[in-house]
This record gives structure tokens, C-alpha cells and sequence, in this order.
């Protein structure tokens, strides 16, 4: 598949995600992953350039300190190797129907979600956590008591499910800001657009060729930056 059908693959997918995979080789899903992760970088390059141009876009404030508490090699075996695991653990897993990967992806979003909170306004832990309780007992009732209808449910809404699940991907990186703002809250979705961008190419990624395709996808884009940060002295004085 040359790059035009792959993105017209793309494209098609996005009007309406669906659950359908492909049966390629191993090393085609490869070919297309690195392919489709050029796209969206390139995309990403193109409409974050716009976006500049109209207003200052706002860069996350924590990684320095972060990097300052693990050092060197922690900071990319976290952001190359497990960051991107965990990641696709908590946001792709749930892109296929099944008990387990959703009640594992509700645990691990709900973690990430408490930890912002915890940074800015730990008056709001408690509530939180009550209303995630809630309905984390609400989803087990459905699943266990209602799996049928469950899935059915499941299936005739995937592309809310999909879309959900790429929007809440782009918006736990605002959790890399050390302090919400006025201005950070009303900037946001163009802060987390390269995020949203990568979350659909990763959705694509995942229900198309397999998990641990988006895996590599994720890896390779986190490595690649990685390598370019530290290329040009970041962190590094």
C-alpha cells in the first residue's frame, strides 16, 4: 500500500471508526506504522506551524523536573520505553471490546486523572474519587450483569468511543503543565492538537494492525523526540 491509499485508509477510518482489522504480514503493519507516523508528524509540523502563527502557544513547564529527579537514562527509559506502554496499556487496550481491558483502562485513567488533581486542587481529591467509585462499580454491573447488551452498546457507539478516547488522551498532557491558568484552560485544545493527532493515528494503529503495533508507533515517536531534544542540548548545561 503506497502512501495515498494509506491515507485514504486513514481518512476513511476517521469518518467512522469501526473495529475492522487487516490481514497483512507482519512486515507490511510495520511499513505502515513508520509510514503513517511520518503523516502525523508531518501534519502535526504543518498545523502546530499555523497555530503559532496566531497565538503563542504555551510549552510544558515539569519535564525539566522531572529529568532533574531520575536523570538521564531514567527520563528515557520512562518517556521511550515505559511511558509508551503505559500509555497504550491505559488509552488503546479499551479500543477492543473486552471486560478486562476496559476495568484495567477506567483503574489507569482514573490514576492519571487523580495525580492533576493532586497538583492543583487536592480539595477536589475526595469528590473525584467518590464519583469514580461510582462509576466504576456502575461499569463492572454492566459488564458482568449485562455483558451482552454491554457490548452491543459498545459496538454501536465505537466511534464515540474512539474519538472520547483520543480527545482524554490529548487532555491528560496538560498534566505537564506544573499550573492551570485562564489562558492555559482556553489555549488547550491547540496545546494538546499534536497530541489528539497522535491519538487517532494510534487508535488506527491499534485496531487496524494490533496493540503492540501502536506500541511501536508510540516508542518510535518518543524515541526519535527524544533523541532530537537531547541533540540540541536540552535539560543539559
Amino acid at each position: 500500500m503506497n502512501n495515498k491509499l494509506l491515507i485514504s485508509d486513514f481518512l476513511q477510518f476517521l469518518k467512522k471508526p469501526n473495529l475492522e482489522g487487516l490481514a497483512i504480514s507482519k512486515s507490511e503493519k510495520v511499513i505502515r506504522t513508520v509510514r503513517l507516523w511520518i503523516i502525523s508528524l508531518i501534519a502535526i509540523i504543518l498545523l502546530r506551524g499555523i497555530a503559532e502563527k496566531i497565538v503563542e502557544i504555551p510549552l510544558p513547564d515539569m519535564f525539566e523536573d522531572f529529568f532533574d529527579n531520575i536523570g538521564v537514562w531514567g527520563f528515557v527509559g520512562f518517556v521511550v520505553i515505559l511511558g509508551p506502554l503505559l500509555e497504550e496499556i491505559t488509552f488503546r487496550s479499551t479500543l477492543r471490546f473486552r471486560v478486562s481491558y476496559l476495568l484495567i483502562s477506567f483503574i489507569l485513567i482514573t490514576v492519571y486523572v487523580l495525580s492533576i488533581i493532586m497538583r492543583q486542587n487536592e480539595s477536589l481529591v475526595l469528590g473525584f474519587g467518590i464519583l469514580a467509585v461510582l462509576l466504576f462499580a456502575a461499569l463492572v454491573y454492566a459488564l458482568s450483569q449485562k455483558p451482552i447488551e454491554s457490548k452491543a452498546f459498545y459496538t454501536r457507539y465505537y466511534p464515540y468511543v474512539f474519538y472520547f478516547i483520543a480527545i482524554l488522551f490529548g487532555y491528560i498532557h496538560i498534566g505537564n503543565f506544573e499550573e492551570f491558568s485562564l489562558k492555559l484552560l482556553l489555549l488547550s485544545p491547540l496545546i494538546v492538537l499534536p497530541q489528539f493527532i497522535l491519538g487517532v493515528s494510534l487508535g488506527y494503529i491499534r485496531v487496524r494492525f494490533g496493540f503492540w503495533y501502536a506500541v511501536f508507533f508510540h516508542v518510535l515517536n518518543n524515541g526519535i523526540m527524544t533523541a532530537l531534544f537531547f541533540s540540541g542540548g536540552g535539560f543539559i548545561e
